[in-house]
């Protein structure tokens, strides 16, 4: 697993692997690949909005 940057990224994805009893490796994977899906639509969403002006 990748080193975590901080002890506040630990606790982070400590807290999310607890609240979904998961691994701390799949918390944090599947954070990042939520975070990547949402940074994608709101992109996707701008340009929507612009292109239609």
């Amino acid at each position: 697993m990748t080193i975590l940057n901080s002890f506040d990224d630990w606790m982070f994805y400590r807290l999310i692997a607890n609240a979904f009893h998961i691994t701390l490796d799949q918390a944090y994977w599947r954070t990042n690949i939520a975070m990547l899906i949402i940074v994608v639509l709101a992109v996707m969403g701008y340009v929507l909005v612009e292109y239609k002006h």
